[in-house]
């Protein structure tokens, strides 16, 4: 299990999403429930969270880094997207958004890729190169954010986008 991510609901809930791996989740899925307090977190909560598998390809896998309570009381995740090629690993920062609620989500959207950083490709390894893994974002509140993320398994960087959730909360 990776990525364990928690948000306070509006009305004191708890969401939780998860990435369980092996059996259950191969490579990694996102799952998602929602707990009524800190309480009734436990190991067994987490592994039994509802996976949807329309968040990815058979072929590829990703997680939840970051999760941001919208003003309308939804859920604006900021997260990682994968797949394998005989070049190596490909990760992209990508965005979605979740109606605690119901479940619901908007599909996942890649907001960034490796060729948006601004340095030369290299990496830890050449199977590493393609590699932007997601750490979050600071919404500013006039419409931008700034993206902090891994790149090529060696390097931190951060780039100034559109905020990836204003229009969710209209």
């Amino acid at each position: 299990m990776k990525d364990i991510r928690l948000c306070e609901l509006a009305d004191g809930r708890v969401a939780i999403f998860s990435r369980p791996q092996g059996k259950k989740g191969g490579k990694g899925k996102i799952g998602f429930t929602v707990i009524d307090s800190l309480k009734d977190l436990c190991a067994d909560t987490i592994l039994d969270a509802v996976i949807d598998p329309s968040y990815f390809l058979k072929s590829e896998w990703g997680g939840c880094n970051e999760v941001h309570l919208l003003k309308n009381g939804l859920l604006g995740v900021m997260g990682h997207m994968a797949f394998r090629t005989e070049e190596g690993l490909h990760y992209n920062a990508m965005t979605f958004v979740v109606d605690p609620a119901t479940g619901e989500h908007t599909a996942p959207r890649i907001i960034a890729t490796r060729s948006d950083m601004t340095t030369e490709p290299f990496g830890k390894r050449p199977d590493l190169v393609d590699v932007l893994f997601t750490a979050g974002i600071t919404r500013h509140g006039d419409g931008t954010a700034t993206l902090y993320t891994g790149v090529s398994d060696c390097e931190a960087w951060c780039a100034e986008i559109d905020d990836p959730f204003v229009a969710y909360e209209s």
